[in-house]
């Protein structure tokens, strides 16, 4: 059974991790409609030669990588998505004009790539397999002096996103879940990590979150556990 994310967002200027509502809407708009990313490759040719471990393994040339100037220095960056044993993996390369310097490398395949006067924003999944249960939607911000900022979400492996229009905001304490029912049998993967029935995270002391949607006495919340790190996931008030 599918957990269906209601994302209900309103176009207030309260800010979560640096981000307004608008933006985190936009955000996770992406997750709803999962559309194929499309590289650009032009110009990779004239980059600076470089080693990466994936590209070693990558028989299809340039296919996986897109070129574009991330840090608004007039200097072609790159971008590395794609087959990396075991799965796929991103890396964001930034060009010194001398070499490219890697400033990111984490599994996930790449989703979007925004670019304004000041930041360039890269979005990645990395989707659950395997005994990583958890999927994972990770924003890289690289700003023009080259400073690197992450952030990430993690929800359940099952979950279907969709985006509303409206945003509450509270505080709750408890433990957050992948469904909206409660299920706390211990059991084991198959690389024998323990699982707690649908158990996401457990909020220890009442924090701000984000109320997305609601079913009977649970919550969706989006729950910003620092900088860092958010969590959508169920609640059920105690």
């Amino acid at each position: 059974m599918r957990a269906v994310f209601v994302l209900l967002i309103v176009l207030l200027p309260v800010l979560l991790y640096g981000q307004s509502y608008m933006d985190i809407g936009k955000r996770l708009k992406l997750l709803e409609e999962q559309t194929d990313f499309k590289y650009d490759t032009a110009g990779f040719s004239l980059l600076p030669k470089f080693d990466f471990r994936c590209d070693r393994k990558n028989k299809a040339g340039s296919e996986y990588f897109h070129v574009t100037d991330i840090n608004s220095d007039d200097l072609p960056d790159l971008i590395f998505s794609g087959p990396c044993s075991p799965h796929h993996q991103t890396g964001i390369f930034l060009n010194t004009g001398k070499s490219l310097k890697k400033v990111f490398d984490y599994p996930g395949k790449i989703v979007s790539v925004e670019k304004n006067s000041s930041i360039t924003t890269i979005n990645i999944l990395k989707e659950a397999a395997d005994c990583d249960f958890y999927s994972q939607f990770i924003q890289v911000v690289i700003n023009h002096q080259s400073q690197v900022t992450k952030h990430t979400i993690v929800f359940g492996a099952k979950t279907k996103i969709a985006v509303g229009n409206k945003f509450k905001e509270d505080k709750v304490m408890g433990t957050l879940r992948t469904t909206p029912h409660i299920n706390d049998v211990v059991k084991r993967d198959l690389c024998n990590n323990s699982i707690k029935g649908n158990q996401l995270t457990r909020i220890h002391e009442f924090k701000d979150i984000i109320q997305i949607n609601r079913s009977g006495p649970w919550w969706l919340v989006l729950y910003p556990e620092n900088n860092e790190r958010s969590w959508v996931g169920w609640i059920r008030l105690e």
